[in-house]
């Protein structure tokens, strides 16, 4: 297991023993918003609120590469689409990015993406769907080009988090609920 704090540290853990395998101290100039396994388990990225990501090697616990251009504000969510061979960042800049997996650039931005900060990022199990959340309580669905498909709206507050599981999307808020959508529709 990886974890990434508001300490700017990454720590590494062994899930059968709980202990600490290995501390990152400083892996960022700022607090970790996420950590997600970028590929078959050789590394992983993390996303902060300094505006940038890291790729690392999960055999060195070195960082691999700093990925530029960075956003203009913290980079809030991360969700990988491996079988795609992309990802996608989302950042209080109100941009959503797509990089590549292999050469670890952005082949494409979506400025204004949301109405204020962006939040939370999911894919659809199929990865070809991809949703957003933010500070403005919608949910909008998103094809892998950026094109938005449709607009979920029912929250009466910021989205804290987005999580797919099978053909339904949990979001949650601010507003102190969870809703489930059916988003089997969205792909096809």
């Amino acid at each position: 297991l990886v974890s990434g704090g508001e300490d700017r540290s990454v720590r590494v853990w062994d899930l059968n023993t709980l202990a600490m395998l290995a501390s990152l101290e400083q892996a960022h100039l700022s607090g970790i918003f996420r950590v997600r396994q970028l590929d078959s388990g050789d590394s992983f990225i993390t996303a902060s609120r300094d505006r940038t990501m890291k790729v690392w090697l999960s055999s060195t616990w070195q960082a691999r590469r700093t990925l530029a251009p960075p956003h203009y504000d913290g980079v809030s969510d991360v969700a990988v689409a491996g079988k795609k061979g992309c990802f996608f960042s989302a950042s209080r800049d109100r941009s959503i990015r797509r990089w590549d997996c292999k050469t670890l650039e952005s082949d494409l931005q979506l400025a204004h993406a949301q109405g204020d900060w962006l939040t939370a990022l999911a894919l659809s199990v199929s990865e070809e769907v991809l949703f957003s959340g933010g500070k403005d309580s919608i949910i909008k669905v998103w094809d892998g080009d950026l094109h938005c498909k449709d607009m979920l709206q029912g929250h009466r507050g910021p989205i804290s988090d987005l999580l797919t599981i099978d053909n339904h999307l949990f979001s949650a808020s601010h507003d102190r609920t969870v809703r489930v959508w059916k988003i089997d529709h969205f792909d096809t």
